[in-house]
Order: C-alpha cells, then sequence, then structure tokens
C-alpha cells in the first residue's frame, strides 16, 4: 500500500468515526442528553451502548416483573414538578472576604427517554448545585455606620434574590427533565456493592414502573464492564435473593 492510499483510508477511516459519532450525539440531543462540550473520543456512542437497559433472560424479567407487582407504592420515587423551596440555601460565608453562596441541595434524579430510533435509556438530572455569586464589599452598597440597619437590609435583600436564583435554576432543570421523559417516571434504585481491595464501592440497579431494569453502575463508570459484581449476572438464585432482600427493605 502506497503512503497515498494509507492516508487516504485512514481519512476515510476518520470520516466514517466522524458521521457514527455524530449520529449519536444527535439522538442525544433530541432529548436533552447532550451538552456541547468536547468529550473527546467516541463519548456519544459510548454513552449510547451505557444508558441501554439491560437485556435480561427471561427468567430474570419474570423476576424484575414480580418485583414491580410486589414493591409497594411508598418505594418508587419520581421527579417532583416544583423545585422544593426548602432545599434552596443562600447565605454570606463567616470569612474575611464574606463571598455569598447559594446552593440548591436536591438529590440527582432519573428517568426514561425514548429516542428518535427507538431505543429505552436512562437519563439523569443532577440536582445539587453550588455557586459563588461575589464579595458583600461588591454585591452590597457600603454606607456610614450610621446607615448600618439599611446596609443589612440591602444585604438581606441581595441574599433574598441570590436564593431565588438558585431556586429558579432547579426549577429550568426540573422542567428541561420532565420535557423528554417517557414512561410513568417511577423508579426505585437498590443498591450493590463492587470490590475494591479494602472497601467496597456502592453502586446500583434501577428499575422502573415500566419492567426495565438499568444497571448505573454502568451508566456512572464509563470504564466499568460489569463482571459479576452486579446482582442480576450472579446467577438466577442470588438474583432472587438480593431483590427479595431489597424488596422486603422497602417494605419496612
Amino acid at each position: 500500500m502506497s503512503l497515498k492510499e494509507a492516508l487516504e483510508r485512514e481519512r476515510m477511516q476518520l470520516d466514517a468515526f466522524a458521521k457514527t459519532e455524530d449520529f449519536y450525539r444527535k439522538l442525544f440531543e433530541e432529548v436533552g442528553m447532550c451538552d456541547g462540550a468536547d468529550h473527546g473520543y467516541a463519548f456519544y456512542q459510548r454513552s449510547y451502548e451505557q444508558t441501554l437497559p439491560e437485556k435480561l433472560p427471561p427468567e430474570y424479567q419474570a423476576l424484575v416483573d414480580e418485583f414491580v407487582e410486589l414493591c409497594p407504592p411508598k418505594a418508587w420515587k419520581k421527579c417532583p414538578e416544583r423545585a422544593d423551596r426548602a432545599l434552596a440555601f443562600c447565605d454570606w460565608a463567616w470569612d474575611d472576604e464574606g463571598n455569598l453562596t447559594a446552593e440548591y441541595r436536591g438529590e440527582t434524579l432519573f428517568g426514561q427517554v425514548k429516542l428518535s430510533d427507538g431505543s429505552l435509556h436512562i437519563k439523569r438530572c443532577e440536582m445539587y448545585s453550588r455557586r459563588n455569586l461575589g464579595k458583600y464589599s461588591d454585591l452590597v452598597k457600603h454606607r456610614h455606620r450610621f446607615f448600618s440597619k439599611a446596609q443589612n437590609a440591602e444585604a438581606e435583600r441581595v441574599r433574598f434574590s441570590a436564593r431565588e436564583s438558585i431556586l429558579q435554576e432547579a426549577q429550568r432543570k426540573m422542567d428541561g427533565f420532565h420535557r423528554f421523559l417517557y414512561g410513568s417516571g417511577e423508579y426505585v434504585c437498590l443498591p450493590y456493592s463492587i470490590p475494591h481491595g479494602d472497601y467496597d464501592d456502592r453502586c446500583h440497579v434501577c428499575i422502573f414502573r415500566e419492567k426495565v431494569l438499568y444497571d448505573l453502575g454502568k451508566d456512572a463508570n464509563p470504564g466499568y464492564k460489569g463482571g459479576g459484581d452486579a446482582p442480576f449476572r450472579k446467577g438466577i438464585d442470588a438474583f432472587e435473593n438480593w431483590l427479595l432482600i431489597r424488596l422486603k427493605g422497602l417494605s419496612n
């Protein structure tokens, strides 16, 4: 093969890769799962594979179906329609700078989306957010000490406005999340451990009302291949026992 032929072959391979990656990226864009950042080699193609539901053998799927039927109503979670004001915090730091920090202390939420190719995928929404908004001296107009009451009132207005802003940001996240959700939106997350030497790393299985199971260990860790760690990979008896234990815990 000549150098010219080798270069042309490499160019064609790169073009084919770009089209493939672009195809997956556009699928994710349609359901709000593309942030536009440059993630490097085959990010969206890999994400496509990692966010798919598990294809379980019939006897394993039957256990999942039964689990859904027996799971108590109180155990099911769902992304709320409205951001929770009680989870929004904002205050001045007790330091020399007097920085204003706003936080929304929400947990990670999950849902399903259906791509235009017909495939189902799990989607996560990180509801925790934190922003440093600036120094007291920059955000609050300096007043003479005789007007300290007015200055304190202004500082409180700035703090309240920042708290409202972080709350609105959380609401925008929820609205965007709900826009693309598929199905009931109800799910349960069940923990399991992945051994790592002297400690165990906790991962989760996510089961939706539609009787679909996802391995979040695979979704959360790009290099994770699952192996025998996930409970549905340890044999039918082990999987049944694990589901039974989780079901009992949810029922208490």
